[in-house]
């Protein structure tokens, strides 16, 4: 699941992203930390071979303490861990090397031909020099050692031999054993347990491929480097190439590939880059970083345009280069410096204790520095002074200074950002609490020198100096870890070039005069909502309202907390550190430490902590990207007066009309989600801030939003819709928002939203409820679930919007699709009690698996004349579109629609090709009976997403089951591809219009024998539809998106397109869009066009038109001039425009 906005803009400028991998020779020891093993020896633990970096190998005496500690994961990090899942190599393709058998694993899979095997699975004996001690090591001599063990370190702290407990791992065991679950990290492990077979195989694939440090890297870098868009430019060398080479023009050494696109086409460099990596072995050499880091800074210092800030690097191209490119550079080390100093005498002095030089950009922008902590010190030849030397000065003042500044990086000019990964070592200071001192001056960088431990801090000190980040791993998941972060915080680094971006809208249902914002910007992950004024009549606006401006002082915010051992109201708690319980402070701060008020006080807007160990906000007010926000006050009427009279729903029939008086009767609210860890209120007559909630879900990670190395994730970032529900056992309706986290947790949550108590009947309302009362408060918090709730482990990430409404046997529900990244990875449907949060049923379509991973997406709920809901559909990541059948008053018949086919349950419609359906659909009325349901595929969330350009299409499939009838016969779906009929649309913008639009060439559909309609979309490459149809007016609204593909230094949206479609694919007989801008939709305007580009950056809404029922607004995101008409279908108008009003 992606970490940072996909959706946020097209193609940026790509930035240069250089690796440089320690092949020093202790890459390929088997201990971490080194003083396991390594002393007057270099010991090590598998009797494979010897060589110059393993001496000797530790003794197979089973009496042996040393044995003990380093063939024990607790002492001896690199060794053998049962709690990790061992997976072979990641190719370029995604695919992963082959895992081997125990009885023949790979003994240097990195060495091309090499096919020597071991068995790990039975006892062997080995001519050795076995060794007693990392400085004893004897002659050679035999020993026979059973080789898939380990031990446990059962008690102690590992120095006698009664501290530890032998486990040989073999065909017939049980892993921990029969009674101890596996660790949640083996999902390699099929049971409760992972059996012997399971065992071995993740032990042999340790051995083959993550028993050395140099492999621990491989695996690590091959996972991260996986996820790095085709797009970024991306070198490597290593640190041990001194021999000097032509590389791109230049001579240099250390690199061996200059910037490429990193990807598997001509001239790009991933080919190159995994073949590279995966032949990687230790050289004889020592731990010149001083060398290397100047080697790859002098790369970057080249200008021409072969070099890495030229347009096409390595050719002789004139296109321009671009004077916004980053550039960065991830090393690699497991060891402290030494040997070779930097070739470039300026990059050896005193450079961060030393004046800058000036530097000037566009829009007036200077720059000198000055020697300052945390930067400067006292020493010269330093690590730290060749990564300042290339972030201080300008690396190609032929360009413009036009690089965008950050929160953590100031730079304007082309400079080289560094970062840098220690394994396995620690310095004298600790990275994750000394910066506060190094910058007020109480502590000071040690001074580093030939091999001083003090050069691990001049490691993190090359990191600050040039913005960059340090991170220190001490085992090989934590190095996999560490580099994804990196990989991330690069791309959301660039992702600051999209600048604002607009996530979504809500639109005042009641005066239609208003629209909401919400917006973000990348460089400071800060958000905002600004409220519109909207003119229905002609598009124009004008800001009525910031929230940001409006965000009351932090220790008067309305914030509250879930706590989720409560049972009873309150279920949640003020956001404050004292009003906590010891529990939620660990969860929240790692420690029951008064230290965590600053926290608490911090994420509750507190500004004056910035800067002192906490990151910088550009307002206290989070990104807002995928919340769609909802107005909540009385524009939602479920018309639940039309329910049936039953004893179960007689009493909610008959109070809902003076329930929706009720809630006329408050102040509205504006509900969004925010990667602040919050869903915020808002009054919708000032702005300001009226509640927060902070799912408990997300405790135990909203401290990292504090972190000054913060890197991008989401939080609250799920839609979020309004319910009216009935509570039963409360005798009254409840005003409900419901919403799913998004990518920031699997969790739904429900809060009540305060309305008025009812009044007798004949007596005078009461006062209506102040902007304050009317926002909820700690008792208000009614539920929230996650994949540790009863019932709901198969939870996934919620993207779409959660329906609600009642079911036929009288239940007032919530429904989702299991969402994404689920356990099981299958499509499934949850059914949720509304007032309780408990599970009633789940229904598994049992399509997915780990092999071909499946969710199912967005729902759209289906009702009766007397508003129960019937059915449900919704589409998965395989191309299948669901119909659910809800229509029993029992529980138990509520299933799959159509039966089976053998064993496999039957969907409505399955694409051709499988096409990922992650929007709900909508539908309408069949004019033969039964709905016209209208989806379109694609997705956008996951890495590789921006880069997709499989074929996608929008459809209109006919479900002729009648509304509310059972859905049992396989007969009734649609299976041949004949029956669907292809549309064609116009890849090239249709000519003599105001506006890019494109035509349709429509091939009417006969219902007699057809049941639906196809439409390709091939207006580009990568274009789909991402976001829920809209029916207004007798038409369809559906939008796509497409990456775009043209690079610049200027602020890029994603293409965005708007289809007005008859959803029943009907010959086109009058004009649709007013193509020539004459303010009339009419014969002079082209009959074919449907679609309209539209010059926005978030998705557009519906607005209906006041006085008819003949024309709409696609309203924009930013500014009134890509507002656009479209007329609609009168025939079924009234019908259709009702259903805008429903959830």
């Amino acid at each position: 699941m992606l970490r940072i906005p996909l959706q946020a803009a097209g193609t940026t400028v790509a930035p240069n992203l250089m690796f440089t991998l320690d092949d020093s020779g202790s890459m390929g020891w088997e201990c971490l930390p080194d003083s396991i093993c390594v002393g007057s020896f270099q010991v090590g633990v598998m009797p494979d071979m010897t060589a110059n970096w393993k001496h000797g190998v530790a003794t197979a005496d089973s009496q042996s303490v040393f044995n003990m500690r380093v063939r024990s994961p607790a002492i001896n990090l690199q060794y053998y861990n049962p709690n990790v899942r061992y997976q072979p190599w990641m190719k370029k393709d995604g695919s992963r090397w082959p895992a081997t058998l125990a009885t023949q694993a790979r003994v240097f899979p990195e060495i091309a031909n090499d096919t020597s095997v071991i068995n790990l699975a039975t006892l062997q004996s080995f001519d050795r020099r076995w060794c007693i001690s990392e400085s004893d090591c004897g002659a050679s001599s035999t020993q026979s050692i059973y080789l898939a063990q380990y031990y446990d370190l059962t008690s102690g702290n590992g120095t006698a031999a009664n501290n530890f407990t032998l486990v040989q791992i073999t065909a017939a065991g049980t892993y921990p054993s029969v009674n101890t679950p596996k660790h949640a990290a083996r999902n390699d492990c099929a049971g409760i347990s992972c059996t012997g077979a399971e065992e071995l195989q993740n032990f042999s694939n340790w051995y083959s491929y993550h028993r050395t440090r140099m492999r621990v890297a491989i695996a690590g870098t091959s996972e991260a480097f996986y996820a790095i868009p085709a797009t970024f430019r991306v070198g490597y060398g290593r640190i041990n190439n001194s021999a000097v080479g032509n590389i791109d023009g230049q001579t240099t050494s250390t690199v061996e590939q200059g910037v490429r696109p990193f990807s598997l086409n001509e001239g790009g460099s991933k080919n190159a880059f995994y073949d590279w990596l995966n032949q990687q072995i230790p050289r004889y050499g020592g731990t010149p970083l001083r060398r290397a880091m100047d080697n790859v800074g002098q790369y970057f210092s080249y200008t021409d345009s072969r070099g890495p800030w030229g347009d096409q690097p390595g050719t002789t191209s004139d296109t321009p280069a671009q004077s916004c490119r980053r550039s960065f550079h991830v090393l690699m080390t497991d060891g402290m410096w030494n040997s070779d100093a930097a070739p470039t005498e300026a990059a050896k002095a005193n450079v961060d204790n030393s004046l800058g030089p000036v530097i000037t950009g566009v829009n007036n922008q200077r720059y000198q520095y000055s020697p300052a902590r945390p930067y400067q010190d006292e020493f010269s030849n330093t690590l730290a002074d060749v990564a300042m030397y290339y972030w201080v000065n300008d690396l190609n003042p032929g360009l413009e200074n036009a690089v965008r500044p950050t929160s953590t990086d100031p730079a304007f000019w082309q400079h080289l950002v560094t970062y840098t990964i220690g394994f396995g070592v620690s310095g004298r200071l600790n990275p994750d609490t000394a910066l506060p001192g190094l910058t007020a001056g109480s502590q000071t960088w040690p001074e580093p020198g030939e091999n001083r431990i003090a050069n691990i801090d001049d490691l993190w000190h090359a990191a600050v100096n040039s913005r960059g980040r340090f991170l220190n791993a001490s085992n090989s998941t934590q190095y996999a870890e560490a580099l994804k972060n990196i990989v991330d915080e690069i791309r959301s680094i660039n992702g600051s070039e999209s600048g604002v971006a607009v996530s979504a809208k809500a639109i005042s249902a009641t005066s239609r005069s208003r629209k909401y914002v919400p917006t973000y910007s990348s460089a400071m992950w800060s958000g905002d909502v600004e409220a519109t004024a909207l003119s229905i009549s002609d598009g124009n606006q004008s800001a009525i309202w910031r929230a940001s401006e409006h965000i009351p002082a932090f220790a008067s915010r309305n914030i509250v907390v879930l706590n989720s051992a409560a049972t009873s109201v309150p279920k949640s708690l003020a956001f404050n550190w004292d009003s906590m319980t010891v529990a939620m402070r660990t969860q929240l701060f790692g420690a029951n430490d008064n230290a965590g008020r600053n926290l608490v006080n911090y994420l509750r807007g507190e500004r004056s902590l910035e800067g002192n160990g906490f990151r910088q906000r550009a307002s206290a007010l989070g990104d807002i990207v995928n919340s769609a926000p909802v107005l909540v006050k009385d524009q939602l009427d479920g018309q639940y007066d039309f329910l049936p009279d039953t004893d179960s729903l007689r009493a909610a029939r008959d109070s809902y009309r003076k329930f929706l008086t009720a809630k006329k009767l408050r102040e509205a609210q504006l509900f969004v989600g925010a990667n602040d860890g919050m869903l915020h209120a808002f009054s919708d007559s000032t702005g300001a801030e009226s509640f927060a909630f902070i799912p408990g879900s997300l405790l135990d990670k909203m401290k990292r939003l504090s972190e000054s190395n913060y890197i991008h994730d989401y939080y609250v970032d799920g839609p979020v819709v309004e319910s009216d529900v009935y509570d039963s056992g409360a005798n009254k309706w409840r005003n409900l928002v419901v919403a799913g986290l998004g990518a920031g947790a699997k969790a739904i949550f429900a809060i009540n939203v305060p309305v008025v108590a009812s009044w007798a009947t004949g007596a005078s309302p009461p006062t209506p409820y102040s902007a304050s009362t009317s926002a909820p408060s700690a008792n208000d918090v009614m539920w929230e679930i996650n994949t540790a709730s009863t019932g709901f482990a198969e939870l996934g990430y919620q993207l779409a919007a959660p329906e609600h409404g009642v079911m036929r046997d009288g239940t007032w529900v919530v429904i989702v699709g299991n969402g994404y990244e689920s356990a099981s990875h299958k499509a499934q449907l949850f059914i949720i009690n509304a007032i309780t949060g408990v599970l009633i049923k789940v229904i598994d379509t049992g399509r997915g698996s780990n092999a071909s991973r499946n969710g199912l997406g967005g729902v759209r709920l289906v009702r009766n004349i007397q508003k129960q809901i019937v059915a449900a559909y919704a589409g998965d990541q395989l191309g299948n579109l669901w119909k659910f059948d809800l229509s029993s008053s029992t529980r138990d018949d509520w299933n799959v629609a159509f039966g089976t086919t053998g064993a496999d349950r039957n969907p409505l419609y399955t694409t051709a090709s499988p096409e990922p359906i992650s929007a709900a659909p909508t539908y309408v009325l069949h004019p033969s009976g039964g709905v016209m349901v209208l989806f379109g595929s694609g997705k956008l969330f996951e890495t590789t997403d921006g880069t997709d350009t499989g074929a996608r299409a929008l459809y209109g499939v006919w479900d002729n089951v009648a509304i509310g009838a059972t859905s049992i016969q396989s007969a009734d779906r649609v299976t041949e591809a004949s029956s669907i009929v292809n549309q064609s649309l116009s890849n090239t913008a249709l000519s003599d219009t105001n506006g890019v639009f494109y035509g349709l060439m429509v091939t009417p559909v006969d219902y007699a024998t057809k049941r639906g309609w196809r439409l390709p979309l091939s207006i580009a490459p990568g274009q789909r539809l991402v976001d829920d149809p809209e029916v207004s007016i007798g038409r369809v609204m559906m939008q796509t998106v497409t990456p775009v593909n043209s690079i610049s230094c200027q602020n890029n949206y994603m293409r965005r397109h708007a289809f007005v479609l008859d959803p029943f694919m009907n010959a086109i007989v009058k004009p649709t869009f007013d193509t020539n801008a004459d303010h009339f939709i009419n014969a002079t305007d082209s009959l074919t066009a449907v679609s309209i580009e539209l010059n926005i950056n978030g998705p557009a809404t519906v607005v209906h038109m006041l006085g008819t029922s003949e024309s709409g607004l696609v309203g924009s995101g930013v500014g009134s001039a890509t507002s656009q008409k479209f007329q609609g279908n009168s025939r079924s108008a009234k019908r259709d425009w009702r259903q805008l009003n429903q959830p």
